[in-house]
This record gives structure tokens, sequence and C-alpha cells, in this order.
């Protein structure tokens, strides 16, 4: 079964392809540059009223009532601590831990109009203790601290109330014969969420990345690749070839992960279990396409002499799966990790994150980053002498596959495939570079018409021409000479191995 790639009369379209594949990649980035902001303030607290506080009493800070939206998708509070006014000048207030509770509140008006209460209704609280840093002593206020994250947004009102238990634990002790009475420390806090404007520009982009992954696989009357596999399939009797059944896999693939369930993770109850099922589809394509690439490297790699010399054993299988699965499922635990632990921020920033509860996922995921894409570059480097008895059109699709496959490591090192996106540029830019990515591999792998073959006949690329088994008609033979790229005979029966 012929592929596009191999046709030399379609060398000219692939071109042309490889060419709208890069102009569509820069777009994609001036159009992240220019999306919504991801995140935005909700509401600040920018008052300069200072906290009153009494030896061994307890203190209560109120923040204002805010409202959000179910496109708000999930928000998380931080706060900071600082000096009362007049006091404690010249020096650093806080020295140790600070504990709080914190409750949260959801709240609705009730009553005649002209006479509506306010009705509080408890949703949740939490423990916080934190450590504390004022850089400079003379500062106003120390840094903002986090407090909680609630990762989805079931209420439109809330109201949050902070209680310091025991102030006198971690506040330097006022001087003898200072008012006691008087402003001692004072807070200002900070509800961060998602932008509602960001929420809605994902949401589309994610539907048509879907819809055209959709189109690309079942376009009828041959165009799409599932429907252009089937007919030739038909017309030859000849199976799909190992780069047709990679392709068809991770266009399957890359369906889950454009995440269908995009609506129902904002806009139903069902937030954590869509954001489970996008987890588990982001990692199963990381996995399917960073072993592709081994695959694609080595078996380019092993064409450099007249004919194939690969097998596709257990000794070329077996290192390739432990470490792309591994990598999948590190990426699993820890993005599972930070989506449903509250008690963290949901920004996270892959094996840059300073938290210290997934410092050894970060540097475990790391590691094995790491090598692989100096597996990837030894595989490229080894493999470059095999370019110059190739086709341009072959060359870039390798140049293609050698960028897609840098950017999209880069992805899981800042991970870009967490629920939540942190840049814009980063989910159009690398999630719309995998799209494009898998389209044109189901536009360069699908099989083109080839009248002189029949149920016998199987092409076989060796160097740059290709060999028929079989006979071919003389008036045909323009269809099969100087194939560019590679063609698996059909029952994939090789000899040699070679990782």
């Amino acid at each position: 079964m012929v592929n596009r790639i191999e046709r030399p009369r379609s060398r000219g379209c692939v071109l042309l392809l490889g060419v709208a594949f890069l102009v569509a990649f820069i777009a994609l980035l001036g159009i992240g540059d220019g999306a919504p902001n991801v995140l935005m303030v909700a509401i600040s607290d920018d008052s300069e009223d200072s906290l009153t506080y009494r030896k061994n009493d307890q203190v209560n800070f109120f923040h204002p009532h805010f409202e959000l939206s179910r496109e708000h998708q999930l928000f998380w509070m931080d706060l900071r601590l600082g000096t009362g006014d007049g006091l404690l000048d010249g020096t650093t207030p806080l020295t140790t831990d600070v504990d709080m509770i914190i409750t949260m509140h959801s709240w609705y008006l009730t009553g005649p109009a002209d006479n509506q209460t306010t009705v509080l209704e408890e949703v949740d609280k939490y423990i916080v203790n934190s450590s504390q840093y004022c850089p400079d002593a003379d500062a106003d206020y120390c840094d903002f601290f986090f407090l909680f994250t609630r990762d989805f947004v079931d209420h439109e009102k809330f109201s949050l109330a902070i209680q310091f238990p025991d102030p006198d634990e971690y506040l330097v002790t006022v001087e003898e014969g200072r008012d006691h009475s008087g402003a001692l420390f004072r807070a200002q806090s900070r509800v961060t969420a998602v932008n509602p404007d960001f929420t809605r520009f994902e949401i589309a982009f994610k539907y048509v990345w879907m819809f055209t992954t959709l189109f690309v696989m079942f376009c009828p009357c041959g165009v799409g690749f599932m429907s252009a596999v089937k007919r030739h399939r038909k017309d030859t009797g000849l199976a799909k070839t190992f780069h047709q059944k990679w392709t068809k896999a991770l266009l399957w693939a890359l369906v889950w992960f454009d995440d269908p369930f995009v609506w129902g993770t904002v806009y139903t109850g069902w937030a954590k279990v869509f954001s489970a099922v996008f987890i588990l589809s982001a990692s199963i394509f990381v996995f399917l396409i960073l072993l592709f690439w081994l695959c694609f490297l080595s078996d380019l790699r092993c064409m450099q002499s007249d004919v194939w010399n690969v097998d596709r054993g257990m000794c070329y299988w077996i290192p390739k799966v432990l470490l792309t699965f591994a990598i999948g499922v590190t990426m699993f635990g820890g993005y599972m990790y930070y989506r449903f632990e509250n008690t963290m921020s949901f920004d996270y920033t892959g094996v840059q994150d300073n938290k210290k509860a997934a410092e050894a996922l970060a540097a475990l995921l790391g590691l094995m980053l790491s090598v692989y894409l100096l597996w990837i570059v030894v595989l490229g480097l080894r493999s470059c002498g095999r370019l110059r008895t190739v086709s341009p059109s072959f060359i870039l699709l390798y140049c293609i596959t050698l960028l897609t496959c840098l950017v999209a490591v880069i992805g899981v090192f800042v991970a870009a495939y967490y629920p939540y996106s942190t840049s814009a540029v980063a989910f159009v830019g690398i999630h719309g570079l995998l799209n494009l990515y898998v389209w044109t591999l189901a536009a360069c792998f699908a099989p083109v018409r080839t009248p002189s073959l029949g149920m016998r006949d199987k092409p076989v690329s060796i160097g740059g021409t290709s060999a028929v088994a079989g006979t071919t008609p003389q008036n045909h033979r323009d269809d099969e000479e100087d194939i560019a790229g590679w063609e698996d005979p059909a029952d994939g029966d090789f000899k040699g191995v070679e990782l």
C-alpha cells in the first residue's frame, strides 16, 4: 500500500502541505499572543485598615463578599500581613509560622426587595499553616502567601472568614507601656481565578481542533484518512502499513486529547470527573506520540544500506515502550495529584515547580525526559546520512517531526498538558502544533491509488528507488520509481535487530 509521501506525483502536494504547516503554526502563535489573559484577579482587598488586636485575644479578618461564575472554573486565595500604623516600625512582625482557620460561606439574599437580608451557608473550612518571610523590615507588608485552592465553582456568591487563633505565638512582643488595644497588624487578601474570556476561547479552540480531526479522519469519498485506507484496502487487498497503523492510533488519541468533555468540565458539576478523563487522555497521547517518534527515527536510521534491515521484535519495542510509558505514568500521577489536592495552587509549572510535595515526581520526570531527548538527538544525528538519498518532501517531514518533538517535550517540562493552562501562547502553540502534526501525518501516510498494484504487488522502498514483487506494467512505472521515504512489506517480516 503506497503512501502519499512515497509517490513521486504527490511530492508537490506534500511540500505545499509542509509550508502550510509552518505558516499555520506561526499564525497560532500570533493568535495565542493576542488571546485573553488566562488568569484574573477576581477581587482584591486593597484597604489600609488595620485589624484590631488585643493581647491574648483572637483576631478575625473578614474578606468582602465576591461573586464568581462557572466560567471562572476555579479560584484560589492569597493573603499578606503587615504591621499596624505606627507600631513595630523598623522591625519584622512575623517571626514564626502563622496558623489560620478559614471558613468559606456561600451567601444569598432573601426577603422583600426593600428589606433583604444576607443568609450565609458554610461550604468548606481550611486549616492553614504558613511560614512567613519578610525580606524588608521596613516594608508595610510581608509577601503574599497561598491559602487554598477551590478547584471548582459550585456557587456564585462567596464570603470568607479568616481567624488567627493565637497571634501571640508569632507576633513580636509589644514593648511594655505601649497601648495593647491599638492596631497591631493588618491583612490584605486577593482572590485569583481563571479569566472567563479565556475559558470561552479555550472551549472554542478545543472543539475546532476536535471536529477538524474528525473531518481529517472520516471525510468521505476517500478524502479522509480512514476512508482512504478503507477504499484502498478494498481495491487492493493490502493491509495497512506500519506507519498507517501508527497514524490511525494517533488520530484516535488526538480526538481525546482535544478534550471532547471540556464543555462539561466548565458548565456541569462533573468537573473533577472530566478533568481526570482529560489527564488520562493527555497522558496516553503523550505516551503514544513519544513512542512513535522513537520508532520513526529508529526506522529511518536503519535505512543506511540498500535494503531494509529492521526487526520489530522484543528488542525493538521493550526499551522504547518502557521509557515512554514511564514518562506517561509519571505525568499522569503528577497531574492527578495537583488537580485534586486543594491545599496547593493549580498553577503547576512542571519540573520547575518548587512545591515540596512534587519534588520527587518533578525530578523523576525531568530525568526521564532528559534521557528521551538524548535518545532523540542520537537517532536524529545518526539518521542524517540517510537524508541524502530521500526526496525533499520526506526531508520536510523529518524537519517537522524534530520541531514538533522538541516543542512537545518542552510542553511536558512546563506542564502544558495540565487541565488548566497558565499561558495562552503555550496552550494555542503546543496543542495547536500537535494537532497540525498529526493531521500532516494523516495526509502524508494516506494511501494513494496505484492501478498497477494488485493483491500480490507489494512496493518496497530501497534507497531512493522502489522494488515491486510481481509484474508491473511499463506504463505505470512512473508511479513506483524514485520513491522516497520508506514502505514496509505487508507482513512486516524483517531481519536484523536495530534499536
